[in-house]
Order: C-alpha cells, then sequence, then structure tokens
C-alpha cells in the first residue's frame, strides 16, 4: 500500500499590485489542513480534488496523508513572514506523516516573496531535502507559472492546465497522478527536456480554444502520444510577475531514445509560436470610445477592465470606468469595486438609504483609482461567502466580506470589502441582480468570466485602461526580466534555450 503525501501552495504574485500578500488573505480563500483539506476540495473543479479522486484509481489501497492546502486570490508578493508560516507548515505535515511514498502537490508557479522570488522551486527544494532522492515529488501547475531550474531540478514529473480560461484544473490534477503512476511503472527512465522562447505573452489573444497559443498546447498536448514521452507541458508565465524566469517554457518528459526528437518537436513549436507572435497583440478602445460604441455592439456586453483584473493581482478599485460611464450616461452598467470604507458607509446608512459616496482606492487626481464623489442608493447590503457556480473554479466558496449594491441612475456598484475573485454572476445574483438586464457588466478578469458568462453576454471588449494589470507591457517598470525579450523590445528574435 502506497502512502502519499498531499498538499498545495497556490497563488499569483503581481509585481506591480500595490499591496502585499500576508497570511490574511490566504484565510480568505483556503487555510485548511488534514482531513478539513479532504472534505473541502472533494467534487470541486480543483487539482488536489483531481488528485484524490486519481490516486485510488492508480494505486489501490493508496492511503492519503493530506497536508496544508493553501490558496489565495492573487495579489502582490508574499511578506516574508507569510512565506514562512505557508512553507513551514507546509514542511511540518509532511514531517508528521512519517515515512512517505510519494509526495504531491498544487502548486501556482508564480509565487514570488519579498526576500524569496521563485517560491516554489524554494519549496520544493526544502522537500527535496526532507524525503531525499528516492521519494518521487510530483506537482500539478498553473499554465501561467515561471518554470524555474529550481522546480525541475527538484521535481520528478509535473502536469500544467491546457486551458485558458482555466476549466481544466481538476483533470489537471488527475494528469499528474497518472504521470507519476506511468513515471513509476516505467522505471523512472523519462527525464525533464525543455526548450524556452523569451517572451511575455499578452493576455488579449492568448486563450487556448482559438489563436496561437492553442495551436502551440495541442501541438506539445499530442506529444504524450508519442512513444517514449510520458508527460509534456506548456507554460507561458504571467504578464504582470517581474521574474529573471520570465518565458514561454515547454517540457517534455522523455527516455534517453526519445529525448532528441522530442526537444526537436519543442523547437518546432516554438518557432511557430515566434511566427504567429504579432497575433497576440490586439488593438483595444480606451474607455470613451468603448461607451461611445456601447449602442453599436450587441448587449449585454462583458467589458474587461484590463488595467484593474483582480484575477492577475490587481486591487479592483479602479474608477476609470465608472468616469467614463457617468460621462455617457444613459448605459446600464454592472460595475464591481472594492472599497472597505464604501461598504462601511454603506451598511451604516442602511438598505434603502440614498446618500453621498466617495468611491474608489485613491486621492491623487491622476490615479486610476481617484475617489469619485456620487449620490447613490443603498439597494442591498449583503455578508457571507458566494459559491462559483461555472466551470472555473467551480464549487469554490468566496469570501468578498460585505457587500453593497449602490444605485447611481444607471449605473450599479457592487461594492466589496475584499478583492477576489469577481467572474462569476452569482457576485451579482447574490445583490439580487440579473446581470442579463444591463448593456454592459464590466469584468475583472481577462478569461475566467467566459465560461460562466457565455449564456448571458452577448459581446465581449477588452478596454484599454491603466493600473496593476496594464495590458500595454512597455508602461511597466521591468527590472528582473532578462532582456531582449518579446515585445518588450524590437530585436527580440526568436531563440530557443535547453537550459534554464
Amino acid at each position: 500500500m502506497k502512502r502519499v503525501y498531499l498538499a498545495g501552495c497556490f497563488q499569483e504574485t503581481n509585481s506591480f499590485a500595490p499591496r502585499p500578500t500576508d497570511l490574511a488573505l490566504f484565510a480568505r480563500g483556503k487555510l485548511l489542513e488534514g482531513s478539513a483539506l479532504l472534505d473541502d476540495v472533494r467534487g470541486a473543479n480543483l487539482e488536489l480534488a483531481g488528485m484524490l479522486a486519481a490516486l485510488p484509481e492508480h494505486f489501490p489501497g493508496v492511503e492519503i496523508v493530506p497536508g496544508l492546502h493553501a490558496w489565495g486570490v492573487a495579489s502582490g508578493p508574499l511578506t516574508d513572514e507569510t512565506y514562512a508560516a505557508l512553507g513551514g507548515r507546509i514542511l511540518a505535515g509532511l514531517r508528521a506523516a512519517g515515512p512517505v511514498d510519494a509526495v504531491l502537490l498544487s502548486l501556482h508557479g508564480s509565487l514570488d516573496a519579498e526576500s524569496c522570488p521563485g517560491c516554489e522551486g524554494d519549496l520544493l527544494g526544502r522537500i527535496r531535502a526532507e524525503v531525499g532522492p528516492g521519494v518521487p515529488v510530483a506537482a500539478s501547475f498553473d499554465l501561467h507559472a515561471v518554470m524555474s531550474a529550481a522546480i525541475l531540478r527538484h521535481a520528478d514529473i509535473l502536469a500544467g492546465y491546457r486551458t485558458y480560461p482555466h476549466v481544466d484544473m481538476a483533470d489537471t490534477g488527475r494528469r499528474t497522478v497518472a504521470a507519476l503512476a506511468g513515471w513509476l511503472a516505467g522505471g523512472r527512465r523519462e527525464r525533464a527536456v525543455v526548450r524556452r522562447w523569451p517572451a511575455i505573452v499578452p493576455v488579449d489573444n492568448a486563450q487556448t480554444d482559438r489563436g496561437p497559443l492553442a495551436e502551440a498546447v495541442a501541438a506539445v498536448a499530442a506529444l504524450e502520444h508519442e512513444p517514449g514521452i510520458r508527460a509534456a507541458a506548456l507554460f507561458c508565465t504571467h504578464p504582470w510577475i517581474d521574474s529573471a524566469g520570465s518565458g514561454v517554457t515547454l517540457v517534455a518528459y522523455a527516455t534517453p531514445a526519445a529525448a532528441a526528437a522530442a526537444g526537436r518537436r519543442l523547437e518546432a513549436v516554438l518557432a511557430r509560436l515566434w511566427e504567429r507572435r504579432d497575433e497576440f497583440r490586439v488593438d483595444c478602445p480606451g474607455p470613451e470610445e468603448f461607451y461611445a460604441g456601447v449602442a453599436g455592439r450587441e448587449r449585454p456586453v462583458a467589458a474587461i477592465d484590463a488595467g484593474d483584473v483582480t484575477t492577475a493581482g490587481a486591487p479592483g478599485d479602479s474608477t476609470v470606468l465608472l468616469r467614463a460611464a457617468r460621462a455617457h450616461g444613459g448605459v446600464r452598467v454592472l460595475i464591481p469595486l472594492v472599497d472597505a470604507a464604501t461598504v462601511a458607509a454603506a451598511w451604516a446608512a442602511g438598505e434603502g438609504a440614498t446618500a453621498e459616496f466617495r468611491v474608489g482606492g485613491s486621492d491623487a487626481a491622476d490615479a486610476p483609482n481617484t475617489r469619485v464623489t456620487l449620490r447613490a442608493k443603498v439597494r442591498r447590503c449583503v455578508d457571507g461567502p458566494i459559491r462559483v457556480r461555472g466551470e472555473a473554479f467551480g464549487g469554490l466558496a468566496l469570501d468578498l466580506g460585505p457587500r453593497v449594491l449602490l444605485e447611481a441612475g444607471p449605473v450599479s456598484l457592487a461594492v466589496m470589502q475584499h478583492a477576489s475573485l469577481f467572474h462569476d454572476p452569482e457576485l451579482w445574483r447574490s445583490l439580487g441582480v440579473d446581470p442579463a438586464a444591463a448593456d454592459v457588466v464590466v469584468q475583472k478578469s481577462h478569461k475566467l468570466f467566459r465560461p460562466a458568462y457565455a449564456g448571458i453576454a452577448r459581446s465581449v471588449a477588452t478596454v484599454d485602461t491603466p493600473g496593476a494589470t496594464d495590458r500595454r507591457l512597455e508602461r511597466l517598470p521591468y527590472r528582473r526580466v532578462p532582456r531582449p525579450v518579446f515585445p518588450l523590445d524590437p530585436a527580440a528574435g526568436f531563440t530557443f534555450a535547453t537550459t534554464l
């Protein structure tokens, strides 16, 4: 009978976010250990849920030893104290577990702390030192992972998402277990074959159901059906982490006899991405142009607030689209906004009250989130989590803190105490609003909203707005990313590397 230690530490770091990540952010997400972890994730669309379902299939009679499951919405780098606490609890759980036959982890791959860029590589190194070279370590990763040398050195085998918007989390967990089982059954012969392209892939046209990334992901996934190849994955670092490891990384686990051919196949995928590189960049309207053209679009329009995407680490307090909506008038707009002070003021006023509020996150007149004074009616005051019903993170409970629905003419604001994932229509339904009745539903995610809004939104528009998730990458202060790199440098020609 196999004993498998199961744990997770998952968050996407945004190097340009204004706030660091503390332990309270994880407490609002998931911070579970032992049997509580098992009870919480079963049946959800999460990697750990897929692992739990697949382990008994591949390892009959397996004993699963659960450790810590830490999950938090994207934000700034972890404080050193927070990373020390999370890493320490995962290591403590592993030590308490006693001898295990394998370690199975759910990781993001783009987690940085103040003094530790590349937390996953560091954590895997500490786990490897604890279990020694004889115990296999397998891990699942987000599509937007920074695939570092330390990760590849300390993990025996890994798997990654193949969808963006992300809907295959549980499936990725199942594939991780299957890859581990096959690797063990095959005598541990396969080793990582790696190729890289120095690129920060813009997200506007980086979905995996069409376009250049779809072709690349499909080509890499097809490698798993080739003789001598156990697993294969593509990772393209998300644009808002300033990391020395940023880039597109392709990994295939191949036997010595298949390694050279696998490397050539990966190089061909990267060459094709280079040929299609300009397809990642698209033209998007600014706020004024967008609202001026709403009447000519199919409605409701899902309008992506590109600079203030909370699923990628922005604070969610931008007022750019609010100011533009008020300037145009007449358009029925739903806008989520993070502003704890406004929530407190609205709760104090009470449902049904009309009062003056100053919404937004900054007093600076030139800031994207400069405060806006408006007179609004408090329609609803709600507390308690919401549960995601769509495919993307389906089943996940989201703690937004107390929230309110403010109505100022045709503009309705869902104002939350905490930033979180706002991609599911349950956010609006929890406040008594039918998003299908609006002209515009502002989205604080790039792609995650698409599955859940497929039957609601009649069209989608990305609006060019500034902020911590600015789509104009040249406006961001990168310092660690190796140069030259596409698309920041015109001279960033195609190349690939076999080492990290």
